[in-house]
């Protein structure tokens, strides 16, 4: 008995089994035999060909074998139908996700379902779109259990804020087709730093300074910051190194991103002032302070500083025990003028005064009081003006009147010099108004 079958191109032949049949294949045509004796009414064994279906196979296919032989002088022949069963894979619901680091993890999942029920084989692998071309690599899920397929992609770092692709695609088990599905997307929302100031409310004429443009977000690596503010009715971009005039200002930082996260902006007051505060220190410096006590310039003088004064064109004279006893800072840390031990009498200063007209008075430590002009000439003789009533004087002030005040720790005493002076107003008023030397 000679058993042939023409497999349909969607079968590839496997094996075969069968009592007493022998069976072997050529391309698409598989023959059998078996040389048993067959009694008249009875029939051979059951054969059985195994075949491999096509993952592309679906619905109805044929399949058709004749039999000859056993005696029999004519062919006969049989066909039958079967039908593939083909899945279809849809992703899940579409996936959003907001950024937050590079490279991470994101969850995607997929239903496969077939004409036969719930698919229990194969696998779904992932992709993710821009347009066509693709983000990352592809990711595969485990085996497809009660019809869901899950898979953990990674989005890769600068992927930026928007909406991608997914392809879920069924690799299919025994019995099924492969099947694709894109209709679903991937949003990625991109996050929006907070800005936080470390506000500086109020600074001395001068540059914008690092201490101002301080602003940060809370995010490493993830973007820039610059500054700008209104200079004259014309936005303008500032640095470290812009000169602001004393005026009122909101300063603007603006975060710009790298991919992944939004821009955002916040502003914080500025006011730059022309007053300031000047104090010296026992370690040899004078600084100059806004009203908020942040550091505006620092001069090193070496020497204890015992003394400070500033005159009417905000230029500042501290007194002292260094190399140059009587030292000008001006409002940039320069200093005009160095004055050395014994000009103008000038020994040991203990206390100083600056009169209307920005004349320096100086009380020495022996018993002698020293007189300067803005220009740092001396006025008074080389030993300084002398009175028996000086004794280690120490604390000096002008009055409204033009009289000096000099207050003398050797004696317990206080010397007034009548009208010595150019009448000065009270320190608060001045500073206030910018009228040093006018009367208020």
């Amino acid at each position: 008995m000679t058993v042939t079958d023409t497999l349909n191109s969607a079968f590839t032949y496997a094996n075969f089994s069968g009592t007493g049949w022998s069976c072997s294949a050529s391309a698409q045509t598989v023959t059998c035999t078996n040389d048993s004796a067959v009694v008249d009414g009875n029939e051979y064994p059951e054969l059985t060909i195994d075949v491999n279906v096509s993952n592309t196979a679906s619905g109805s296919i044929s399949n058709s074998v004749t039999a000859q032989g056993a005696g029999v002088a004519s062919t006969n022949s049989d066909t039958d139908t079967i039908t593939i069963l083909a899945a279809t894979t849809t992703s899940a619901a579409n996936q959003t996700t907001t950024y937050s680091t590079n490279d991470q993890s994101v969850p995607l999942s997929a239903t496969v379902t077939a004409n036969s029920g719930t698919v229990n084989s194969g696998t779904v692998t992932f992709a993710v779109f821009n347009g066509a071309t693709q983000i990352g690599s592809s990711v595969t899920s485990g085996t497809v259990t009660g019809g869901n397929a899950s898979a953990s992609y990674t989005l890769p770092g600068g992927t930026g804020a928007g909406t991608y692709t997914i392809t879920a695609t069924y690799n299919p088990g025994s019995g099924y087709a492969g099947s694709s599905d894109s209709s679903h997307t991937l949003q990625v929302n991109a996050i929006t730093p907070t800005i936080t100031w470390t506000p500086v409310t109020t600074i001395i004429f001068g540059d914008a300074g690092a201490n101002v443009l301080n602003a940060t977000v809370n995010c490493t690596s993830c973007g820039t910051i610059t500054y700008s503010t209104v200079i004259g009715g014309t936005p303008t971009a500032i640095t470290s190194t812009t000169t602001l005039v004393a005026g009122s200002y909101t300063i603007t930082a603006t975060f710009n991103p790298n991919p992944g996260y939004n821009t955002t902006s916040a502003t914080s007051p500025l006011t730059v002032s022309g007053e300031s505060v000047w104090i010296v220190d026992g370690g040899g410096g004078t600084s100059e302070l806004a009203g908020n006590g942040y550091g505006i310039t620092s001069s090193a003088y070496t020497g204890a500083n015992l003394a400070v004064a500033i005159d009417n064109v905000g230029n500042v004279w501290s007194a002292g025990t260094g190399a140059s006893l009587l030292v000008e800072t001006s409002q940039v840390g320069t200093h005009p003028n160095t004055i050395a031990s014994g000009t103008g009498g000038l020994d040991a200063p203990a206390g100083i005064a600056i009169d209307g007209a920005s004349q320096v008075w100086v009380t020495n430590g022996n018993s002698s009081v020293s007189l300067f002009t803005d220009a740092g000439a001396p006025l008074s003789p080389s030993g300084g003006f002398t009175d028996p009533s000086l004794s280690t004087p120490s604390g000096v002030a002008v009055d409204l009147g033009g009289s000096v005040w000099i207050a003398n720790t050797g004696n317990n005493s206080v010397t007034r010099i009548l009208g010595a002076a150019v009448p000065v107003a009270p320190l608060a008023t001045a500073a206030k108004n910018n009228t040093t030397g006018a009367k208020p």
